[in-house]
């Protein structure tokens, strides 16, 4: 839900609501910190008071996209609820703030820390290639789900995914879904296919570690070539079942 620290469209002065911590929220919830800002709104921690179970909450600005476009977001975590890449979905509300509707959604507050946080992180910034390949193999089986619903995200890279390493697996979660509504849909699902090759390809470590990665790199990677990664994954469903039935 917008935990990258950016925001475009205006000065970066920070966020621009900068709700204290502590003000309450339809009398069951108290507001945390802010953890995040971007072009959208901002994003607080949350704790609803009767359960003290923590989640977060994203505001979004008034005048910056169709006020309509938070309702929409929820709809559509909602449809893919049982999706385990995207955030659960729990509510979505309306407060009034310098006379201005301002529109909210609640979700869960999903554990692990940003993708390219963990990237500045390794040595020489970047994965072991075949870490990284178990990283983009498990965010591209949950964009393979949220493709067969008939969606798409529209804007994966990595300061979009959050990643929880469980023993040897990894979890990840996308956050600031479906993106870029003017793109037709088939435009969009493609796009997702090709931003997971190019996410693989910073995670080796960009034009430093790319020429050094095992083939199977090479092979998704196509040179960062757009036309070959959409013909020969014109779909994540192929993107996932090629990675996880290559042979070595």
């Amino acid at each position: 839900m917008g935990n990258a620290r950016r925001h475009t469209g205006r000065d970066d002065g920070g966020p621009v609501f900068n709700f204290r911590t502590g003000r309450g929220l339809e009398g069951r919830y108290v507001l945390g910190e802010c953890i995040g800002y971007g072009f959208e709104g901002e994003v607080y921690r949350l704790r609803e008071t009767a359960t003290k179970i923590d989640l977060v909450v994203k505001f979004y600005y008034p005048d910056v996209l169709d006020p309509r476009r938070s309702v929409t977001v929820a709809r559509r975590l909602h449809r893919l609820r049982h999706c385990d890449i995207v955030l659960q979905y729990h509510h979505h509300g309306e407060i009034t703030w310098r006379r201005q509707r301002v529109p909210y959604m609640v979700s869960e507050l999903a554990q692990g820390r940003i993708l390219y946080e963990l990237l500045a992180e390794k040595p020489n910034q970047r994965f072991d290639p075949f870490e990284a390949l178990h990283v983009i193999a498990a965010i591209t089986a949950g964009v393979a789900e949220i493709h067969a619903l008939g969606l798409y995200h529209g804007d994966i890279h990595g300061d979009n995914v959050l990643l929880e390493q469980v023993g040897i697996n990894y979890r990840p979660k996308l956050i600031d879904p479906f993106t870029a509504p003017q793109a037709s849909k088939a435009r969009r699902l493609k796009g997702d296919v090709v931003d997971l090759a190019y996410l693989l390809y910073e995670l080796v470590g960009g034009p430093k570690g790319y020429p050094q990665s095992p083939r199977l790199v090479k092979e998704i990677v196509c040179g960062r070539r757009v036309d070959t990664i959409c013909r020969k994954f014109p779909s994540a469903r192929r993107l996932r079942d090629f990675i996880a039935t290559y042979g070595w």
